[in-house]
C-alpha cells in the first residue's frame, strides 16, 4: 500500500508526472470508541480507535460523520489522527445534534463513519460489530431540586434529585455518577440510582461547608 505516481496523457502518448501522490488503504474497520454517548449539546471528547493498512504519511485531519440510519441524514466534523502499528486513532469532539434531526426519542443512537479523503466513508457496521461504531446523544439533563438540602458530616444519608432529562441519562450505558463539588474546588464521586423518575444516591464523607450537586453520565464529567 506504498504511494504511487499519477500520471496524466492528453494525447494517449505523452504523460505527465503530476505533483502528489495517490494511495491506497484498505477498508476502514472501526473497533472501539472510548465514550460512545453524550449530550445534544455536542462537545464529547472521543478517541475513535479503527483498523486499516494505510501509509502514516497520509494520516492527518481527517473527517468523521454521524449518520441517523434511520434517516439518511449526517452530520460531518473533523477529527485528528495518529497512525498506529494496525491501524489510525482518531481523536474528536462531537458536534450538536442538529435540532431539525429532533425526533422525540429520550436516545438517539447514529453511526459514526471515518474518512481520509473527504469523499470515501467507511460503511456503518452491522451485527455484533455495530456497537463499535454507535455513538448515542441523550438530552442534557439538568438538576432543580436536591432534598434534603443538608446532612452530617459522616454521610450516608439519603438524597433525592429532581430535575429535566434525568430518564434520559438514566437510558445511557455507563453508571450515573453524582459528584460533591466542595468549596475548594474537589470533589468526591458517588455512583446514582434511578428511582420514579428521580436520582438516588448517599452522600459521601464530607466537611462542613455548602457542597454543589451535579450529574455526569460517565466516570469523565
Amino acid at each position: 500500500l506504498e504511494p504511487i505516481d499519477v500520471l496524466v496523457a492528453f494525447d494517449g502518448l505523452n504523460y505527465t508526472l503530476v505533483d502528489e501522490n495517490f494511495s491506497y488503504h484498505s477498508d476502514i474497520k472501526l473497533r472501539l470508541l472510548t465514550v460512545r454517548q453524550g449530550p445534544t449539546d455536542g462537545g464529547t471528547a472521543i478517541v475513535a480507535t479503527a483498523v486499516t493498512r494505510i501509509d502514516a504519511s497520509i494520516v492527518r485531519e481527517v473527517d468523521m460523520r454521524l449518520i441517523d440510519s434511520a434517516t439518511g441524514e449526517h452530520v460531518d466534523f473533523t477529527g485528528v489522527a495518529d497512525a498506529t502499528t494496525s491501524g489510525i486513532e482518531v481523536q474528536c469532539t462531537t458536534p450538536a445534534w442538529p435540532r431539525d434531526w429532533m425526533r422525540g426519542e429520550p436516545t438517539l443512537a447514529v453511526s459514526l463513519l471515518i474518512s481520509l479523503n473527504r469523499a470515501d466513508f467507511s460503511l456503518p457496521q452491522t451485527g455484533t460489530s455495530a456497537r463499535h461504531s454507535v455513538f448515542t446523544y441523550y438530552h442534557t439533563p439538568s438538576v432543580t431540586q436536591v432534598r434534603p438540602v443538608s446532612g452530617p458530616t459522616v454521610g450516608g444519608t439519603r438524597i433525592v434529585i429532581s430535575g429535566d432529562h434525568l430518564i434520559d441519562v438514566s437510558a445511557s450505558e455507563e453508571p450515573v455518577v453524582v459528584a460533591f463539588v466542595l468549596n475548594d474546588g474537589n470533589s468526591k464521586h458517588v455512583e446514582g440510582r434511578v428511582e420514579a423518575g428521580t436520582i438516588v444516591a448517599e452522600t459521601p464523607l464530607g466537611v462542613p461547608s455548602a457542597q454543589y450537586v451535579s450529574l455526569a453520565d460517565d466516570a469523565h464529567g
